[in-house]
């Protein structure tokens, strides 16, 4: 029975860190080392037994979350990219560049030009266009 307990345990504290990844992935200082200071595991067995449960590494995790919030940042396309790398949580523009690549197959930038050319036609620039050149219609079949 105590053994039993003591898993339990465990896994409350894995799960706990999962939620502190989820909630503070953009924090700069979150880290492994940290985490496991957090919840009182020792940062190979919490890596360990984080990807037992979830199947993914703790790096990979923050480093996914993170790279989605860069993705809706650059799809507003308000910021400069190494803003954007600060507010993600990423330590700097060299690591985000990296991460983002390896993951995206793409530089930031070239995601961002991408998103550029998709917006293009949106439905309010269509509308404008139509509006301010008449020879422009748009049937119905």
């Amino acid at each position: 029975m105590k053994k039993r307990y003591g898993i339990e345990l465990v896994l409350k504290k894995v799960e706990l860190a999962k939620e502190i990844i989820d909630h503070q992935w953009s924090n700069p200082n979150l880290c492994i080392k940290i985490l496991s200071k957090k919840i009182g595991l020792k940062d190979k067995e919490l890596g360990r037994l984080f990807k037992k449960r979830y199947g993914e590494k703790i790096t990979d995790r923050i480093n996914g979350l993170r790279i989605k919030g860069a993705e809706k940042l650059l799809g507003r396309n308000h910021h400069k990219i190494s803003a954007i790398a600060s507010i993600t949580g990423f330590p700097s523009r060299t690591h985000f560049y990296r991460v983002f690549k390896k993951a995206k197959k793409m530089s930031p930038k070239e995601y961002q030009k991408g998103l550029e050319k998709c917006n293009m036609f949106s439905d309010d620039k269509m509308e404008k266009m139509i509006h301010e050149n008449p020879l422009i219609s748009i049937t119905s079949s």
